[in-house]
């Protein structure tokens, strides 16, 4: 390497210090910047084997991560987001961009670049730190990463929403519709009133008209946090507490998600907006995953790099010379942080695929949790987005119709198929575990009561993307809690899984935690679905995997919710199912971001995959629902994309990846 750094430029370093911080203060890596400009922020602010990652620029949906490799030049290395993880388009699987980064840091060795005949080593020491005041973060930010920030809301919802659930002094800042480009400072006096103080910018300079003039909004709250804004009756008005900007009314989510569907100025949804910030909270990059890195351990994990956290791991029971070690977590609501969820009794492991090794642990779970219920979101075999190959997701870790497996050695779970149910879109099995104690002489002492286990597989998840019908996903789960509610309410966390046990897996519980909380509390309870990605993700890592996923998330709750509302209106509820109330509905809006006058699409029907918005299929009814199912019977069923190619990439093994440019 030639030549001095720039004086704008931080001295060279070894190490980038990742474990003197703590896992509350991740160092931000990811702007929302072009190639081209990525280029230019690397050779401006940036040392050899410093770093940013990018959205993709060919791909919505995956990313890119930019590296300068030496003082001339900035390479770029794909990275694939396929639903269930993210890799290199090969090798090794991450279950967040953090983790990815992470990993690539530590294993310096193992991300190459071909350059012509020759393979040379691409080093992640650090991410570049680029100034505040730089378009990359004002960008990103938009125009602050503070959730008091609203954006596409009116003068009227801003009001609407303080009324109804601030206090006195409860503020928000939303854009003004009347000034494009500037922002209007929401805030709650006295028990009626919300002050309404419009803040201009003007060359990324923010003023509210008192002389003082700020860099970004969120200097100028915290300087008014501080110092009281006198308004012109010589009122002062103090800015106590944040209104969050993802909180919203229950009722209210499908306006949301026809807002997140609209494209700012920037040419962004603010779908986009919203899965990204939530991206770049995550703290998980500081958090201990020793368990399952260690060489005992690391034969059970279905993907190397896709670990339980230490502190909400599931620890076995040490017994008959098997070791303490699965890849699950327990994922249960955290009131402390959460205070939203006090009072909700919810609780899952959430799981990877089991592998042929693992199937004896993952019965020892069941028996030890007494978990009851098994809800399984993928097939046994998918096919891949490489070379549409059919790849293994599941190893079958129950026996088919009418036959019996055992596991273990002295102590014994053996798991009977005793009946079984289909339909187009999910098959219901009654399965019976019990635990015994085999002798010398071959007699078997019964250890504990047999208990019946419910599993659940969900069949019309696609191998790409998301389902098209939320209504499918709604009518499913509606079975899974009927069952638990008749035939064991008092027992065991709901055993979820998937592949890895992130992607579809965080999906179904995030879902199934809103659902019971609008039950619990009512139409108009508040909720955040951003938040509630975060709880779950602060248990295991990657819940809820891309943005895909967190748009389904909106849809299922608005078709919920378009459910709740035709029932409260005196229209059929019979049993609690969704399957006859998500139908399509005309638009109250004359303006759609695609045509002047196209028709409303139900949240329920979506493109499994595509990001340019709903296929117009409906949500069509399959008739009455079914009975209540008789105890210990399995209920009656109900009856009910593709992706860019991906380009040619060369490996030198599974455990190292070649950027080929």
């Amino acid at each position: 390497m030639s030549g001095t750094p720039q004086s704008t430029k931080r001295p060279p370093m070894n190490d980038f210090p990742l474990r003197k911080r703590s896992y509350q203060e991740p160092t931000n890596f990811f702007f929302d910047v072009t190639g081209h400009e990525a280029v230019n922020f690397l050779k401006k602010y940036g040392n050899v084997g410093e770093f940013l990652a990018r959205p993709s620029g060919s791909t919505p949906g995956n990313y890119t991560l930019s590296v300068k490799v030496d003082e001339e030049k900035v390479t770029h290395v794909k990275i694939q987001n396929n639903g269930d993880f993210l890799d290199l388009f090969g090798g090794e699987m991450f279950a967040s961009l953090h983790e990815l980064v992470q990993f690539y840091m530590e294993n310096p060795g193992q991300l190459k670049e071909r350059s012509g005949d020759a393979i040379v080593n691409i080093v992640l020491k650090r991410p570049v730190v680029i100034p505040a005041s730089q378009e990359p973060n004002l960008t990103f930010m938009r125009p602050t990463s503070e959730r008091y920030f609203h954006m596409s809301m009116n003068a009227i919802e801003a009001e609407e929403l303080l009324k109804s659930y601030g206090r006195e002094g409860s503020y928000l800042v939303r854009e003004s519709q009347r000034h494009p480009g500037d922002y209007v400072l929401c805030v709650k006096i006295g028990e009626e009133m919300v002050h309404q103080i419009w803040i201009r910018n003007e060359n990324s300079q923010f003023d509210i008209g008192g002389g003082d003039r700020f860099e970004s909004l969120s200097s100028l709250i915290e300087h008014h946090s501080r110092i009281p804004i006198v308004i012109k009756d010589g009122t002062p008005i103090i800015l106590k507490a944040p209104l969050p900007s993802t909180r919203m009314i229950a009722s209210a989510v499908e306006g949301r998600r026809q807002r997140l569907e609209q494209k700012d100025r920037h040419g962004n949804e603010g779908f986009y907006d919203e899965f990204e910030r939530l991206q770049a909270s995550e703290c998980c990059l500081y958090v201990s995953m020793s368990e399952g890195k260690k060489p005992d351990n690391i034969p059970k994990n279905r993907y190397k790099n896709i670990l339980p956290f230490d502190h909400t791991r599931i620890k076995l029971d040490l017994e008959d010379g098997a070791g303490d070690y699965i890849n699950a977590s327990l994922i249960q609501m955290l009131p402390t942080q959460y205070p939203e969820f006090a009072g909700l009794n919810r609780k899952y492991i959430s799981t990877q695929g089991c592998l042929s090794s693992t199937v004896h642990d993952f019965w020892r779970m069941m028996w030890q949790t007494n978990s009851r219920v098994i809800v399984m979101t993928t097939k046994e075999y998918e096919r891949g987005r490489v070379g549409d190959k059919m790849q293994e997701k599941c190893y079958r870790y129950w026996p088919q119709p009418g036959g019996s497996e055992v596991h273990g050695g002295v102590i014994q779970l053996i798991v009977d198929n005793k009946s079984e149910a289909r339909n187009e879109n999910y098959v219901m099995t009654v399965l019976e575990l019990r635990k015994i104690h085999r002798e010398i002489d071959d007699s078997e002492t019964l250890l504990g009561e047999r208990r019946t286990i419910y599993h659940f597989q969900f069949l019309g998840w696609p191998d790409h993307g998301c389902p098209s019908d939320s209504k499918m996903v709604l009518d499913f789960l509606d079975q899974v809690n009927e069952c638990r509610d008749t035939h064991c309410p008092k027992t065991g966390p709901i055993v979820v899984h998937c592949s890895a046990g992130i992607g579809r897996t965080g999906t179904f519980i995030v879902i199934d935690i809103l659902i019971n909380q609008i039950k619990r509390i009512g139409s108009n309870c508040q909720i955040d679905i951003s938040n509630t990605v975060k709880m779950v993700r602060e248990q295991r890592s990657g819940m809820v995997q891309t943005e895909h996923q967190y748009r389904f998330l909106y849809r299922a709750i608005a078709c919920f919710m378009e459910s709740t509302t035709k029932a409260n209106r005196g229209r059929s509820l019979n049993s609690g199912s969704t399957a006859e109330l998500c139908r399509v509905i005309p638009s109250r809006h004359k303006h759609h971001r695609h045509s002047q006058h196209h028709a409303y699409q139900n949240s329920c029907s979506s493109t499994s995959s595509s990001s340019n918005g709903s296929n117009g299929d409906a949500c069509v009814a399959n008739g009455n629902p079914p009975p209540r199912p008789s105890k210990n019977a399995p209920p009656p069923l109900q009856p009910r994309r593709s992706r860019p190619p991906l380009s040619d990439m060369h490996f030198l093994s599974h455990k190292t990846y070649v950027n080929n440019g």
